[in-house]
């Protein structure tokens, strides 16, 4: 019994540092979007408002890794954390389902069958 416990916790490792790995990736990229690469940062990133109006988006907008949340000592970096979280994965997730549901509105439902309120042919 202990052999499929060991096996099992050495894949949810595994799988845990896949998506961090993944998770620090798309966060880098994100920064890179709002800040520019660090070797060519952008422009406006010089001007002390503008950079602080880029450094607050990247950070709010999904560019603060979930792995970091642990490590983090301010309230107020968990909770850029966790807003980029609902910026980075559910703003997409919610972007599909409403695709998904405008196709089945479009191609599928009642507009193919008989309406409830009308009487059978």
């Amino acid at each position: 019994m202990a052999y499929g416990r060991e096996q099992l916790r050495k894949a949810g490792e595994a799988l845990s540092n896949f998506f961090t790995k993944v998770d620090d990736a798309y966060s880098a990229k994100i920064v890179d979007m709002y800040m520019g690469p660090k070797d060519n940062p952008r422009a406006y990133t010089d001007n002390p408002m503008l950079g602080a109006a880029a450094g607050m988006a990247a950070a709010f907008g999904g560019g603060m890794p979930l792995s970091k949340i642990k490590e983090m000592q301010h309230r107020e970096n968990k909770i850029a954390a966790a807003t980029g979280a609902v910026a980075k994965y559910g703003a997409p997730a919610v972007g599909i389902g409403m695709a998904v549901k405008g196709a089945a509105d479009i191609y599928g439902g009642f507009a193919d069958q008989q309406e409830p309120n009308q009487l059978s042919m």
